[in-house]
């Protein structure tokens, strides 16, 4: 585990890792910090998600997302 406010904790909590996925809400963190912490970890995949919490964003129908296995 590590704290999204603490770049150096946090480097070393996803050093060693493939990749990493993001849903911290970028409006009460600081992006700078995150991308920082993956960069400084050398984490070459960063995958953020957004809206993750709602079922439906305003106007758009809910839709589900799977992975098809297929390249």
């Amino acid at each position: 585990m590590g704290d999204a406010n603490d770049r150096v904790g946090l480097a070393d909590a996803l050093r060693g890792h493939d990749a990493v996925i993001s849903a911290v809400h970028f409006a009460t963190s600081d992006a700078d910090t995150l991308v920082g912490a993956v960069r400084e970890a050398g984490v070459r995949r960063y995958l953020v998600v957004g809206g993750a919490g709602r079922p439906r964003a305003r106007g758009y129908p809910a839709r589900r997302l799977a992975a098809s296995g297929r390249g």
